[in-house]
C-alpha cells in the first residue's frame, strides 16, 4: 500500500487547480481526496493546520498513515511533501524552506490537533517512512 501511495505521489500531478472552497482546510482535504482517494482504499484526512502560507495534513489509507506538508501558490494549495513523524519536528520543516518561528508554530499546532486523537491513530501518522518530496520543491531545497 505505501508503494502505491508513493507512486501515486510521484505521478500525479501535484498543483491541480479546484474551484477552492472558502475554507482552505477543506480546500486541502478536497486536493488530498482527489489526488490519493481509492474505492477500495479511501483516504482519510484527519487533521489540518494552517499557519501562514503553510499546512500540514494527517492522513490514514487502510492500515498506514502519514503527514503532507502544503504550502499555499496562489488560491491553491500544493503538496511539498510526505513523510510520517519528521513532520512534527522543526529541523525537517526547515529544510523544507519555513523560516524557524513558522516551522515551530506549525509543529505546535499539528502536535496539539493530533493529541486529540487515540494513541492508535497518532501511531499511525508515524508509519510513513521516509521523505517524498514533490519534484519542483525538491529541487529548490
Amino acid at each position: 500500500m505505501l508503494k502505491l501511495f508513493i507512486g501515486l505521489l510521484m505521478t500525479v500531478t501535484l498543483t491541480t487547480a479546484f474551484s477552492a472552497p472558502s475554507d482552505d482546510k477543506q480546500a486541502i482535504r478536497q486536493l488530498m481526496k482527489h489526488q490519493f482517494d481509492k474505492p477500495s482504499s479511501p483516504l482519510v484526512v484527519e487533521h489540518v493546520v494552517i499557519d501562514a502560507s503553510y499546512a500540514i495534513a494527517s492522513w490514514l489509507q487502510a492500515e498506514t498513515g502519514g503527514r503532507a506538508l502544503l504550502k499555499r501558490d496562489g488560491k491553491k494549495w500544493e503538496i511539498v511533501l510526505c513523510a510520517g513523524e519528521g513532520l512534527t519536528d522543526t529541523a525537517m520543516l526547515k529544510q523544507a524552506g519555513l523560516d524557524a518561528s513558522l516551522a515551530k508554530s506549525l509543529s505546535k499546532k499539528i502536535t496539539a490537533a493530533e493529541s486529540k486523537s487515540s494513541a492508535e491513530l497518532r501511531k499511525k501518522f508515524s508509519l510513513f517512512k521516509g521523505e517524498v518530496w514533490s519534484h519542483q520543491h525538491h529541487q529548490a531545497h
